[in-house]
């Protein structure tokens, strides 16, 4: 009479009755009004494959898992399924892997879904049936299985057969067969108590979306893995912001992130690579420079510049070489770059009466940079040149 809609979110059975729950989206709604249930079938069709794919998942991860896991809780929805389950631990990526190949070649496979209404107890009677433990079924019952027929299924409860589908007591929207699924993708697997996981999946166009994405993802790491070593600093950090972004496969996201690590090792490798080769060739050309300071021109010091730019490691090596090659000589090491620097100084212990490391250090930075606290006693400093 007042010409009210309401948009139904539940239904629940209570007493012997349809409980909808809504809200009044238009109008008014009395008691005694009389009212037309439609059903909003276009969303429909987007829950049905995620709601029969929620029952291969259930069989997929029952199957890896070696059937160690429980039911503890599912939301399947327009845009998502979600289903929590018992498990030690996290799924590796390999496990992961094996799930979502199941449930896509039972897609591919074009599987019918039957669904029948039997008694319970032959319903409970069937081999590798599976029910929510605590879970209270009405009798009849409604079973539904994915691959297999529940007539050939009562004629012969027993068969190991029945073993090779998914089979479980629903009374849900399900599709007719599993190609209308289209795809599926794994989305994220989670903890969300102990012992028990949560994995979120998309069926139909959100996962073929996903899958176009993660295409694209994985031409992009081709094209950067045929990069040379040296050209790969900063190309993987953006790599990196670009995959934790993406709403690929989980499965492909930790492939992706492999990759990413093996793309930061060569980088690294390479990097430490040319330092190696850039440190010998300045210990070479420093020690030039002692033997001429020391041995020719008889002194007991030499102040020698290398080419390292602000690496203090690297300065460290060459410090190291000189003071074996001339173990009776104070030095001191010097590296630019960009106008700052890095120096290290070096007093052996017969000399300390005449000067120490890190007053000469600091004598000669006062010189070039702002003055360092007179309680230091490094002899090693970073500093900043002003010409």
């Amino acid at each position: 009479a007042g010409g009210g809609e309401i948009t139904v979110t539940d239904v629940q059975s209570y007493a012997g009755y349809a409980l909808h729950v809504g809200t009044v989206k238009k109008g008014s709604v009395s008691v005694g009004d009389k009212v037309t249930c439609r059903v909003d079938y276009a969303r429909r069709r987007k829950i049905a494959p995620n709601h029969s794919m929620t029952h291969v998942l259930n069989y997929a991860l029952n199957k890896v898992l070696k059937g160690s896991v429980d039911q503890k809780g599912s939301l399947v929805d327009d845009a998502k399924l979600r289903f929590d389950f018992t498990a030690k631990g996290a799924l590796s990526t390999k496990q992961l892997q094996e799930v979502e190949d199941m449930c896509r070649a039972q897609i591919a496979e074009k599987r019918a879904v039957d669904a029948q209404v039997i008694p319970l107890k032959e319903a409970m009677s069937i081999n590798g049936l599976r029910a929510v433990f605590g879970e209270s079924y009405p009798d009849p019952v409604r079973v539904l299985s994915i691959g297999n027929s529940i007539g050939d299924m009562v004629k012969d409860p027993e068969s190991d057969a029945w073993g090779s589908a998914s089979l479980e007591l629903c009374g849900g929207t399900h599709v007719s067969n599993t190609e209308e699924a289209e795809a599926f993708t794994l989305i994220q697997e989670e903890a969300v108590a102990k012992g028990v996981r949560r994995i979120t999946a998309f069926t139909g166009d959100l996962a073929k979306g996903t899958l176009k994405r993660g295409a694209e993802l994985e031409a992009r790491f081709a094209q950067v893995e045929k990069l040379p070593a040296s050209e790969l600093d900063g190309v993987t950090t953006e790599l990196r912001k670009e995959v934790d972004r993406s709403d690929v496969s989980c499965v492909l996201k930790a492939s992706l992130r492999e990759r990413l690590d093996g793309l930061v090792k060569k980088y690294m490798d390479e990097k430490k690579a040319q330092a190696s080769k850039i440190i010998n060739q300045e210990i070479e050309e420093a020690k030039k420079a002692v033997q001429a300071a020391v041995e020719e021109g008889g002194k007991s010091h030499a102040i020698v510049q290398a080419k390292v730019g602000t690496d203090g490691k690297m300065l460290k090596s060459v410090v190291q070489a000189l003071g074996k090659e001339a173990p009776g000589a104070a030095l001191m090491v010097v590296s630019e770059e960009g106008g700052k620097g890095v120096a290290q100084a070096v007093v052996p212990k017969e000399l300390h009466d005449r000067i120490k490391a890190n007053e000469w250090l600091k004598a000669a930075l006062d010189a070039v940079c702002l003055p360092l606290p007179r309680s230091s006693p490094w002899a090693r400093r970073h500093f900043f040149f002003f010409f």
